[in-house]
């Protein structure tokens, strides 16, 4: 167990208050409808600038799991799921509620968490640990095919469109062309602007697509949360713990949504949401209590709860081992990587392996807190519910401005925050998706990179990209993906004009 003489890394004063404080904002982000995981990762992501990589990723795993978690808080209580992943505990949550049982559904969604967290993280260690060994027989064509595959996942899994899908990324593989051309070193997109000719830095773009554009987004909705504000007026009583009937219920979802929360996890472009859907649907498959879903089942709390924290352990995989985020908070997390000058892959695990196994040992440790802390701490917390949100919006603009312009010393950066604030505004409002967009500037150097770099080697013959099997593998994989994807709508599109033909006749 060579992976246990790291644990001392977690333990060091530094690491374990930003651990513990890390806790904190995560349960906070994350029960807050409006606010969530990714909002709390974007809004500290600066911050993390002065810290080593192994803190940073410490304190942004923190704020991860703790607001997969608390989305569940104001499910419960309130059916308004604080994060996207917990909307399906709202299914049974809520009824829960209503008959007076929200306190036993709190535990057991907190209980669910952690066990699943927990798995999840174990299952997703084993799996980083074999793709890493794949991961080093890769060179630039396989990185370009890869960076494909990737894009293809976020453009077609999770959106509504593949259309909008497909020109989220595009915007976001736009974005990456703008400045000096990294190889011939000729200036692209720059308008004679000098600040662009270093690019558009990332950072600045995370904070305005993913907490200013919702701080925006609630502004607009100020009405309708008032009423939503009003009602946010709960007492908890003193919390107990499962008694051994709940958890003779639960054990079984306990193992087997961990499973499948993992894996979904490690698909790019899934993620917790995906995998709490389909977590809740299992659970209802194998319960003999059929009838009971969606009117108070305690098995529908555990079921969702536990496949979508174990999603977070697995999200980390392609990110860790393959440098493909699985997530739009493992994107911001992978923008720490590259703050920090690494860049995530399969030599990482082989060269570092002090910035990598501390991941994992903290995110254990950081479930085995949230099955802890938040049960005594529970009844305190869920008073932030009450919180209007002009002050914690006008405090995430405030520290959004301030992170920003603190990346560099110029105001240039927090233009690009405002920019992209509004960009992303409108993105959510016509259904397009910012994760899309982000993911598409962060894959397209290496894409570009690994393109040009194959050009150079094989002399311009376009087809020796497919005399590597690895990528033709990995190429195929993205086609089939896109061509899925796109069939449905083909046959709707022939479907609506066959009936016009029918019409016109």
């Amino acid at each position: 167990m060579a992976i246990l003489q790291y644990l001392h890394i977690i333990f060091e004063p530094l690491n374990f208050a930003l651990i513990l404080l890390g806790l904190v904002i995560g349960i906070i982000f994350g029960m807050l409808p409006g606010l969530s995981g990714v909002t709390a990762v974007a809004v500290i992501l600066p911050f993390s600038y002065s810290m080593s990589p192994v803190t940073a990723l410490i304190f942004m795993s923190s704020i991860y799991c703790s607001s997969v978690y608390s989305g569940s808080i104001s499910a419960i209580l309130f059916k308004s799921p604080g994060d996207a992943p917990a909307f399906c505990t709202t299914f049974d949550g809520y009824p829960l509620t209503l008959k007076g049982e929200g306190q036993r559904a709190l535990v057991a969604a907190l209980a669910s968490s952690g066990i699943g967290g927990i798995i999840g993280i174990l299952i997703a260690l084993v799996g980083a640990t074999y793709l890493a060994r794949i991961g080093l027989k890769f060179g630039p064509v396989e990185y370009f095919a890869l960076g494909i595959l990737g894009l293809s996942l976020v453009a077609t899994v999770g959106n509504k469109s593949v259309a909008k899908g497909i020109i989220s990324v595009s915007l976001g593989l736009l974005v990456s062309c703008i400045g000096f051309d990294s190889i011939s070193g000729i200036q692209r997109f720059t308008f004679g602007s000098i600040n662009l000719l270093s690019g558009v830095y990332f950072i600045p773009v995370i904070i305005g697509l993913f907490a200013v554009s919702e701080v925006f987004n609630q502004f607009s909705k100020l009405p309708a949360r008032k009423k939503l504000e009003i009602k946010m007026k709960s007492k908890i009583e003193k919390m107990r713990f499962l008694s051994k009937e709940d958890v003779k219920l639960a054990l079984p979802h306990w193992i087997r949504n961990s499973f499948v929360g993992a894996f979904i996890g490690m698909l790019p472009g899934a993620g917790a949401t995906v995998s709490a859907l389909i977590g809740y649907g299992i659970s209802h498959r194998f319960s003999k209590n059929k009838d009971q879903f969606g009117k108070g089942a305690i098995e529908g709390v555990v079921g969702p709860e536990t496949a979508n924290n174990a999603a977070v352990g697995g999200a980390l995989v392609p990110l860790l081992t393959l440098g493909i985020p699985g997530s739009a908070t493992t994107a911001i997390m992978l923008s720490v990587f590259l703050i920090h000058g690494l860049q995530p892959g399969p030599f990482l695990f082989r060269n570092s392996p002090e910035t990598m196994y501390p991941i994992f040992l903290s995110m254990i440790v950081i479930n085995i807190l949230i099955l802890v802390i938040p049960y005594f701490l529970m009844k305190h917390i869920v008073r932030i519910l009450e919180v209007p949100y002009e002050y914690l919006g006008s405090l995430i603009l405030l520290l959004s401005v301030l992170g920003a312009y603190a990346l560099n010393n110029r105001i240039y950066d927090v233009w690009i925050v405002f920019i992209f604030g509004v960009v992303g505004y409108l993105m959510n409002r016509y259904g397009f998706s910012p994760a899309a967009l982000i993911l598409g500037l962060v894959l397209g150097t290496m894409i570009e990179e690994g393109y040009r770099k194959s050009m150079i080697l094989f002399r311009g013959d376009v087809m020796a990209l497919f005399d590597k099997p690895i990528a033709v593998v990995l190429l195929l994989i993205a086609l089939a993906i896109l061509i899925f994807s796109i069939l449905p709508g083909i046959k709707v599109f022939l479907k609506n004009l066959a009936g016009k033909s029918e019409v016109a006749k």
